[in-house]
């Protein structure tokens, strides 16, 4: 589709004053170019336009060339003129990331006085993905129908477009139309969009003219013509409308213009080339000399023109452009600023390249840099820099929009670029750009390349001036530092930065605490030092309730949940993660990126309680949008679950090859982790071999992870496979030397006993592996951790089956209950009811009994023996019988029952 034009003012006529809005309003990023012509439409074209007037979505996808821009432009007209509200974002080269993007589109909203909130940098807590939830938060805010067309989309590269476009289509906020136009196809299910939506797309196909489009552009423009002249443009063309512009161009300037097809055929290769080289011909070689040199500039206006390239001549010959329709199209209402169709910009770019000279291409672009600058567009200076190249100018320019371009507009991937052009110039960045350029690098994800640029920081700060001089940057690079050695796994580093950061005497705000202090939680989490990372959540958490972040609020709770998961007691972190996700919800919407790693994390404590269902809801939930989000200790908390949930099938939607292509967008670790919990896994199952085999794919050094270095939870997996593989007797004296030596978490506690249990009876132990299962429940009860016992469920029913319930010696009532739990999901054949503890009331405390002494008269009341009140206690049987011993000479008895019945009649038990 393409124009032809009506007669125009004057350029002096048509100057206006800038408006109050940013630059980027008039030059054409944040408004329609203003073509003052009358669209020419191909009919497929037109029938559609008439029904995209009403649709949610419409596409307008074609390579250069097919007036993708005039077809927004007039539907964006069209709807105007009948009254609807609409918001315009135009993307050029510089606007590859999402980032950008939701920049573009709030400046546009606001510009329309539809919202006056600013995107902002990311925040710490912030992963990739949380910028699509700032994109639809601020769409979801708009009062009214509105639609937000968006031009040249394919601009932006970033691996977000993706789910950012599904979740805009497909659950966008009700009072949103869409308009996108691209070159390609646009990442996101068309299809489903036309079913759904009944979505209107453009393509090459409707947008390229057919004989009555050109004939009534070539008479808009008043070239003569006939049917053979344009059966003659359409083979030529074959319907390409720039290339039939660029021939009604030629046609027009010539009192011949069949003569102008006749040196033409269809073999020539580049019609576009071919035919800009001819239009440009017949410029006189002043005119032509200018276009090359004003080619750099991405927008120009008369004054910028005249002044860059010192022709008196530069008004004219632009007013001129605009009355031939040259190829050239103004940007603001005014129509001061003008800017080249890109496929003359790039033929007139690869030319000046060929014949102007490198010293005059540089003299324009700084003479550009200094003009934008005084005038205070330090964006649009300090491209002209980059592009002189002027590296001091390019470097003033950079420090003086670092912290609005990175802090407050949250452009990362820009800053970036212009950073890296910088130094490929030889130049050193101020301190403060050089930290810009750190936090960029930190939350684009590039953490390797953010390690190595802060390590020349900090040398740069050291030489620079004391720690207290530059405390603001040494702040700020600490912070970074943490998120950096976190995301890069270096948790030992993470521990030391975190403390030292915490601790160094500083005012912090709320925001910083909760990401130091959870990130500390983390790494103490890795390192298996599970009270440490209590100490930091707690940290953490205290600071939440000075903050206004709601991504703050949930990653302190996650953590808080990772903790108390770590630690065993899933009822805790089930009533954190359930506090957390209704704040989460509420404040950011169901879909969140964070209510998703909430629900992974839940998912891991609800099969700890029992509620496979609801466990495997909130696992696929979480798994859908784990790839890259979050950290590792949270992920690893939702695998845990759905390797639990796996039934060793290869094509479960936990299998091995869904859950190991997400681990790889993460450090090594993941990858080793899951392994171990898949290692885990086919050991209940059943399946040694199979567990072996998983050994020798994955590489894993078994001895490594037998060592002190790595966790207990680790450890006490590889001793399970090689019980299960003929060492049980060595095993069996590793898990007792850990009972005895090794202070652990009480899920490690229960694990231990568990597997002790299951080497006992593996030896026909039963009375040992009866006191190591008794041992288990005791420790799991007050916690309702009930998923181990599921895990080795062979191993318990078989000794429950066995055992009668004073046998365990189980009778407090949380014990009770989780033993119930137990008999409930045993095979129906091995269940046995039982017992029901009686309630005892708790008397007064004799002067004459310690408290050590009334605690274990009150076990002995529950029928317990000497091996187990030891146990309970944490004491050995000689102490036991010694305090009994004490206990009947205190009481003037000589046994048990006689002890019990005085206890009862002087009312001394507590039970």
């Amino acid at each position: 589709m393409l124009t032809t034009h009506f007669p125009r003012r004057s350029l002096a006529d048509r100057q206006a004053p800038e408006t109050e809005h940013s630059v980027a309003v008039w030059r054409g990023k944040l408004a329609p170019p203003q073509l003052a012509f009358e669209a020419v439409l191909p009919r497929l074209a037109e029938v559609l336009l008439r029904s995209a007037v009403l649709a949610r979505l419409v596409t307008v996808c074609a390579p250069p060339g097919y007036g993708k821009t005039v077809v927004l432009q007039h539907l964006h007209q069209t709807l105007v003129r009948r009254g609807q509200q609409c918001a315009w974002v135009a993307l050029d080269d510089r606007d590859v990331s999402v980032n950008s993007l939701l920049f573009l589109v709030q400046s546009s909203l606001a510009a329309e006085g539809l919202s006056g909130d600013a995107p902002g940098a990311p925040s710490p807590m912030d992963d990739s993905r949380h910028t699509v939830e700032r994109v639809l938060r601020l769409l979801e805010r708009l009062s009214k129908p509105t639609t937000l067309f968006i031009d040249n989309l394919s601009y932006c590269t970033d691996p977000l477009l993706e789910p950012l476009l599904e979740r805009l289509v497909f659950s966008g906020p009700s009072q949103l139309r869409l308009v996108f136009s691209g070159v390609d196809r646009l990442p996101f299910d068309v299809t489903r969009a036309r079913l759904e939506l009944s979505a209107v797309e453009l393509r090459a196909a409707h947008l390229a003219f057919d004989r009555e489009s050109t004939t009534l552009f070539l008479k808009r423009a008043h070239v003569l013509h006939d049917a053979t002249t344009v059966q003659r443009v359409q083979v030529l063309t074959e319907g390409w409308p720039a290339a039939v512009r660029l021939v009604q161009i030629l046609m027009a300037e010539t009192d011949n213009p069949g003569a102008v097809l006749e040196h033409f055929s269809g073999s020539d290769r580049d019609v576009a080339d071919m035919l800009t080289r001819r239009v440009l011909a017949g410029l006189d070689v002043e005119r032509a000399a200018f276009l090359l040199e004003i080619a750099p500039l991405r927008e120009f206006s008369a004054e910028l023109a005249t002044h860059v390239t010192g022709r008196a001549d530069a008004t004219a010959w632009i007013a001129d452009l605009l009355d031939r329709d040259l190829f050239v199209f103004p940007l603001d209402r005014g129509r001061q600023w003008v800017r080249m169709h890109s496929l003359l910009r790039q033929y007139l770019l690869a030319e000046g390249h060929r014949s102007l000279p490198r010293e005059r291409r540089r003299e324009i672009l700084e003479r550009a840099a200094h003009w934008h600058a005084e005038r205070g567009d330090n964006e649009a200076a300090l491209e002209a820099a980059l592009e002189a190249p002027a590296p001091m100018i390019a470097a003033r320019m950079l420090d003086r929009l670092a912290r609005t371009v990175v802090g407050g507009q949250g452009r990362l991937t820009l800053y970036i670029r212009w950073v890296t052009q910088l130094l490929a110039c030889g130049v050193e960045l101020s301190l403060e750009s050089h930290t810009w350029y750190v936090w960029s690098l930190c939350f684009t994800l590039q953490y390797e390349r953010a390690y190595r640029t802060m390590d020349t920081l900090d040398h740069r700060l050291a030489e620079a001036a004391p720690r207290g001089q530059l405390g603001g940057l040494h702040a700020r690079l600490g912070l970074l530092r943490v998120v950096v050695a976190i995301n890069l796994d270096l948790m030992t580093t993470a521990r030391e930065e975190a403390h030292r950061w915490l601790h160094d005497g500083m005012r912090r705000d709320p925001v910083g605490i909760v990401t130091v202090a959870g990130a500390a939680a983390t790494a103490e989490l890795a390192l298996g030092n599970v009270d440490a990372a209590r100490q930091y959540v707690l940290q953490a958490l205290s600071a939440v309730t000075r903050s206004p972040s709601h991504y703050a609020n949930a990653w302190a709770w996650t953590m808080g949940a990772c903790v108390e998961l770590a630690n065993g007691d899933p009822l805790a972190a089930d009533r954190m993660l359930t506090q957390a996700r209704s704040i989460a919800v509420e404040a950011l919407g169901e879909d969140a990126g964070v209510v998703a790693t909430l629900d992974f994390v839940h998912a891991r404590a609800l099969l700890d309680l029992g509620r496979t269902e609801s466990a495997q809801a909130k696992a696929m939930i979480g798994l859908s949008r784990a790839s890259g989000q979050g950290l590792i200790e949270t992920t690893l908390q939702g695998f845990s679950a759905c390797v639990a949930l796996w039934d060793g099938s290869d094509d479960h939607p936990f299998g091995p090859e869904a859950l190991d292509a997400i681990a790889r967008s993460y450090p090594p670790r993941a990858l080793r982790a899951l392994a171990l919990l898949q290692l885990h896994r086919l050991l209940s199952l059943g399946r040694a071999r199979d567990a072996q085999e998983l050994v020798r794919r994955q590489l894993l050094d078994l001895k490594a992870i037998l060592s002190s270095e790595a966790s207990l939870h680790e450890r006490l997996i590889v001793l399970r496979l090689q019980g299960a593989t003929g060492n049980s007797r060595q095993v069996l004296e590793e898990v007792e030397r850990l009972l005895r030596l090794t202070v652990a978490s009480p899920r490690e506690a229960v694990e231990l006993h568990l597997l002790a249990c299951e080497l006992h009876l593996q030896a026909d132990q039963k009375d040992l592996a009866r006191r190591s299962l008794s041992l288990a429940v005791s420790t799991a009860a007050a916690r309702r951790l009930l998923h181990p016992f599921m895990d080795r469920m062979a191993t318990v029913g078989r000794i429950l089956a066995a055992s009668r319930s004073k046998d365990l010696g189980l009778t407090l009532p949380d014990e009770a209950t989780l033993l119930t739990q137990i008999h409930e999901r045993m095979p129906s054949e091995s269940s046995e009811p039982l017992s029901d503890s009686a309630d005892a009331t708790p008397a007064a405390l004799p002067e004459a009994l310690t408290n050590r002494e009334l605690q274990l008269l009150d076990l002995v009341a529950l029928g317990l023996s000497n091996q187990q009140v030891a146990d309970r206690l944490a004491l050995s049987v000689p102490t036991v019988k010694w305090h009994l011993s004490n206990i009947y000479g205190k009481l003037g008895v000589k046994s048990r029952a006689a002890a019990l019945a005085r206890a009862r009649a002087l009312q001394v038990l507590r039970r």
